[in-house]
């Protein structure tokens, strides 16, 4: 993607987090607490479509990660999650790839794996295959957390839209 691109649509993506229109920061406040009170001691953390991780450098504030690794297609989100980053407690790698491919020739085992909004751009059989191999990599107690906008019980495409238009909230 050009530079040009990315910063427009960044700026586009940015706005949406600023004015946490889809909830991200109940998300990753959530994403924290099953850190901390689930992951195994000493935890390593994979971070599937990363971006620039500021939400998950917010996650994982306060946790035993003892390493980070974060995969992103776009070297100009992994440039500015190498400075957010620079402030965790751990070594960080940063992977340009898609994560699905990335995962394939993946071997270094994983404690967390994390995946934000970004499943939904796989088809079945690829979602499928995803996490298998996610689950190649978890040890016994490993972790595989997912985000993805989905329906509530009983409820359509329209409804759902209707729903974070209005910033609803499912409690």
């Amino acid at each position: 993607m050009s530079q040009a691109i990315f910063q427009t649509q960044w700026q586009t993506y940015r706005k949406v987090i600023d004015f946490n229109y889809n909830f991200r920061r109940e998300v990753y406040n959530l994403l924290h607490g099953i850190l901390v009170t689930e992951a195994p001691k000493l935890f390593r953390f994979l971070d599937l479509g990363c971006g620039d991780a500021t939400g998950s450098r917010a996650a994982l504030r306060g946790t035993d990660v003892s390493g980070y690794f974060g995969v992103d297609l776009s070297q100009p989100a992994l440039t500015l999650a190498e400075e957010t980053l620079k402030t965790l407690p751990c070594p960080v790698t940063l992977v340009q790839a898609d994560f699905a491919e990335a995962l394939a020739g993946w071997s270094e085992a994983v404690d967390v794996v994390w995946i934000g909004q970004s499943l939904h751009h796989r088809d079945t059989r690829n979602k499928g295959e995803l996490m298998r191999r996610v689950r190649r990599l978890l040890g016994p107690n490993g972790l595989f957390l997912i985000w993805e906008p989905t329906l509530s019980e009983g409820e359509d495409r329209d409804g759902w839209l209707g729903r974070v238009e209005h910033g609803s909230r499912l409690l």
